[in-house]
């Protein structure tokens, strides 16, 4: 290969892109204001109040708990606040999706009787899951609501106090998604927008 015919088409694709304002503003400005945009996108946390829609599936005994649950989350005190309730999951997953909650709480119909059999429940904890770090924040704030629950389960049956067991289920990503998975997408847009324009710049 020789060295002077590679400087010389090294030396005409430079001119090349001297000469081409466009070409250098795409291959320079534009990645880092993209970078900036994403930087600025995942830095804007902010602390808000979550939340929390309350699925009554255990009927009158239930909606005993749901009362009780608005009453101590008036205020956000832990940071979450009962905003709405429902009977059915489906209206819940649709509040949701309307942005109307950040958590929907299931209880579920055997939930007296699992307590009252000492058997641990299952409470269903639904979120949106595009944001992972936005659930793990609301799954923070709601053990003081488990613990709420627990205790006015155990003055509902006379029994012991029982930790609920929580299964999470999300409407959009999986629930194990990490920042990762959200971002995947457009750093893979970034990078061929980069190299698209670069490599047709050249």
């Amino acid at each position: 290969m020789n060295a002077s015919r590679v400087l010389a088409v090294a030396r005409r694709i430079i001119q090349g892109f001297r000469r081409d304002e466009r070409t250098l503003g795409l291959i320079f400005v534009v990645p880092i204001v993209i970078t900036a945009l994403l930087g600025w996108m995942i830095r804007d946390q902010k602390d808000v109040t979550v939340g929390a829609i309350i699925v009554n599936g255990a009927g009158a005994p239930g909606q005993r708990l749901v009362d009780a649950l608005i009453t101590a989350t008036i205020g956000a005190p832990d940071g979450i606040e009962v905003v709405a309730w429902t009977d059915t999951e489906a209206s819940a997953i649709q509040s949701l999706r309307d942005d109307n909650g950040d958590i929907a709480i299931v209880l579920p119909s055997s939930l007296i009787a699992d307590v009252t059999s000492e058997q641990r429940p299952v409470l269903k904890v639904i979120t949106r899951g595009t944001d992972p770090a936005e659930d793990a924040a609301a799954f923070g704030a709601l053990q003081s609501l488990v613990v709420t629950l627990s205790s006015e389960v155990s003055s509902l049956t006379g029994g012991g106090v029982t930790t609920p067991r929580i299964e999470h289920e999300t409407i959009f990503l999986e629930a194990g998604a990490d920042e990762l998975d959200v971002l995947a997408p457009v750093f893979l847009a970034y990078f061929a927008y980069f190299f698209v324009f670069m490599l047709t710049g050249i």
